[in-house]
């Protein structure tokens, strides 16, 4: 029978590690030490040069910062914002003239609290004035704020056509469903008001889509190159009405400001 031959156990030699002269060539200054505990000891180890760690923790939020900014462009881009306008704030509106500052006070008003008890807002005048820039700053606004769901932007024509799928064979939802979800929008941006409406129908159709948002409520902003009197003949009484109880109407009365600033 062969007998068990216990091998020796070898103790872990814990060997204390000296101060380093270390240096970095980078930054051309030298690296401070650190002392760490391990295994009830403390050795001393070479530390991080600290312009290179603050470079990057730089680096890393810079590369954080571009991947917010690609998810919310590619959020607005679902919402409807148009390209030219993903980027567009509600800082890039300059208040030059006593009208541009106006509407300047209103738009802050409904952003700070005033949607929270607003039927909406009427963007309407000259073309060029910003109209459809602070309309998709608006979304943006929403979007980087309240969540992706929580705005969205048409033109008239594309809000009509949104619905009006619904009515062919193969569609996989109701009239009913498409207003019930164009409804919970928290904010809904419709420019291009006065391009569409080639029947009562679809006058009808956006009455009540609008009826639907005033009674939950919640605000719905409406853009067009009319004056508002025109923007009154085309949507109609019922629309005005409502869009009076808590809304407000916002007159850009000022020339093209397009080669000027962003429009």
């Amino acid at each position: 029978m062969k007998k068990l031959v216990c091998m020796p156990v070898l103790k872990e030699k814990i060997t204390e590690l000296e101060p380093s002269d270390s240096y970095c060539d980078q930054h051309d200054r030298p690296i401070p030490t650190e002392t760490i505990p391990m295994a009830g000891r403390q050795i001393t180890v070479p530390g991080i040069c600290p312009l290179c760690e603050k470079a990057r923790q730089e680096l890393k939020r810079q590369h954080e910062e571009a991947e917010r900014r690609e998810v919310l462009t590619s959020v607005r881009l679902q919402a409807g914002v148009p390209q030219r306008y993903v980027h567009s704030r509600l800082t890039d509106f300059h208040e030059l003239t006593p009208s541009q500052q106006q509407v300047g006070n209103q738009l802050r008003h409904f952003v700070e609290s005033g949607w929270r008890t607003s039927t909406g807002l009427l963007l309407c005048g000259n073309v060029g004035t910003a109209k459809t820039m602070l309309g998709a700053a608006l979304v943006n606004y929403w979007l980087e704020t309240y969540g992706r769901r929580a705005a969205r932007y048409f033109t008239m024509s594309s809000l009509l056509r949104r619905i009006k799928t619904t009515w062919t064979s193969d569609s996989c939802e109701t009239e009913s469903q498409a207003m019930e979800r164009l409804t919970e929008v928290p904010l809904l941006v419709v420019d291009e008001v006065g391009v569409q409406f080639g029947s009562v129908a679809e006058t009808v159709l956006f009455s009540d889509l609008f009826n639907c948002r005033y009674n939950v409520p919640r605000p719905t902003i409406l853009i067009g190159n009319l004056t508002p009197a025109e923007c009154g003949h085309l949507l109609g009484d019922r629309v005005m009405d409502r869009l009076r109880d808590g809304g407000q109407v916002l007159v850009f009365d000022w020339k093209s400001q397009r080669g000027k600033t962003t429009c």
